[in-house]
């Protein structure tokens, strides 16, 4: 982070892993999440400490199939979130039995 103000610049711990997303209105916390994993983990982590909370864990209603999820995107006060998400193709497969050939 850093300030507006000058000085160093300061890290926030634990979070070189996490993806941010956006800061919290009252700007004291800000929301990160993993990536490459299923179901995506969104934390909520507190600037001044790093003290962080699990605030939502997302993958798709139809999950089947379902490798990785992108673009996180949450509205200011929270209330509301959006995602992207990948699927491998799926296909049916049938077994036929009894069939003959013609002569």
């Amino acid at each position: 982070m850093f300030s507006t103000e000058g000085g160093e610049p300061r890290t926030i711990p634990d979070t070189k892993s996490l993806d941010p997303i956006r800061w919290s209105a009252d700007g004291h916390w800000i929301f990160a999440s993993e990536s490459g994993v299923v179901p995506i983990r969104v934390w909520k982590i507190e600037a001044a400490t790093g003290k962080r909370e699990l605030w939502k864990e997302l993958v798709p209603a139809q999950g089947a199939a379902v490798y990785n999820i992108t673009g996180v995107v949450l509205a200011a006060d929270a209330r509301a979130y959006a995602y992207g998400f990948a699927r491998a193709a799926t296909s049916d497969l049938y077994l036929l039995e009894g069939l003959q050939t013609k002569r």
